[in-house]
């Protein structure tokens, strides 16, 4: 087994350990039930500039997505997607990164409570109005 294919094995395992089930829309209307895993965590960029005092700087990073490519045949990936995971966690495609192999990394903006009444979740329930 070369290296890519035990990379391509490990993360495909850390995605489907992971990542959770959400209904994805496309234009308004759910395409499907697609798995994926949120990242939000700060990143640490240096030292702040003009200072002698050696304190690191921390940079929030976007909310991003992590979709597995694979689940994503037949649906378009663009800005202005849903990506549903709970009745109080919905999430606005604005931009994808390139494709990276196995996955597709988007950044997210948080969805309003009123922008999600009416959509559907996973499991099959519809968010009240």
């Amino acid at each position: 087994m070369s290296l890519a294919e035990i990379k391509a094995s490990a993360r495909q395992a850390l995605h489907e350990f992971m990542a959770r089930p959400a209904s994805y829309y496309e234009d308004g209307t759910l395409s499907g039930t697609i798995t994926a895993r949120r990242h939000d965590a700060p990143k640490v960029v240096g030292d702040l500039a003009g200072t002698n005092l050696s304190y690191a700087e921390v940079h929030e990073r976007p909310t991003t997505i992590v979709l597995w490519k694979a689940e994503l045949e037949g649906m378009s990936v663009t800005r202005g997607n849903k990506i549903i995971f709970e009745a109080d966690e919905g999430w606005y495609i604005e931009t994808v990164k390139p494709r990276d192999g196995q996955t597709v990394t988007v950044e997210v903006t948080p969805l309003s409570q009123g922008s999600m009444a009416g959509l559907a979740l996973p499991d099959g329930t519809t968010i009240p109005v």
